[in-house]
């Protein structure tokens, strides 16, 4: 399963994925908790939350909407953020 988002704004982006809030990391099945495109191998349960990515760079950060994993999921998400940029700073 993964979730993909795109960001625009001055680079460089940094992003962190987030389950019920709380920072995703890199492990046995998940890649790409730092990165646009999140992967969980063998989807279990316990996977089944709500997620978020935080994309930033020099100018601030930005949370995504929330998207709610669940038996009926999509096997790809897509969401659109723009991060902030030089001539307008972080949107709300």
């Amino acid at each position: 399963m993964s979730l993909n988002v795109e960001a625009t704004g001055s680079l460089p982006l940094t992003y962190q994925w987030q389950r019920e809030g709380v920072d995703v990391m890199d492990g046995d099945r998940i890649t790409g908790a730092k990165t646009s495109m999140l992967t969980i191998s063998k989807l279990s349960l316990g996977d089944l939350r709500n997620y978020s990515v935080v994309v930033g760079n020099t100018f601030g950060l930005v949370r995504s909407s929330t998207v709610e994993l669940n038996t009926s999921s999509a096997v790809t998400v897509h969401g659109l953020l723009q991060a902030g940029h030089e001539s307008g700073g972080v949107p709300q």
